[in-house]
């Protein structure tokens, strides 16, 4: 009996980690893979803005608490001109 519950065990943690690997978004640039095709999305845009806000030890954060926290206006109007933030930014530099 003992066996027969470590194998149902098992195959529940084997499906838990097979879902959430299928369930991680897959982004290249602004681009996430849907179904077999790349979509242009926020979550992948943002990904990549915080991509570039690491890269100059900053943070991007709606709630400003830290010394390197920066608002999305505050990081938009830095990065202006950056094609890697541009369609992130676009809403914030109107």
């Amino acid at each position: 009996m003992h066996k027969a519950s470590a194998a149902v065990a098992f195959s529940i943690l084997t499906l838990a980690f097979a879902t959430t690997a299928e369930a991680a978004v897959r982004c290249d640039g602004d681009f996430e893979n849907v179904n077999g095709s790349w979509v242009a999305t926020r979550t992948c845009q943002r990904a990549a803005a915080e991509r570039v806000a690491n890269s100059e030890h900053e943070h991007i954060t709606h709630h400003t608490v830290r010394a390197n926290d920066e608002t999305p206006d505050e990081f938009c109007r830095k990065h202006v001109n950056d094609i890697e933030t541009d369609t992130y930014c676009s809403s914030y530099n109107n």
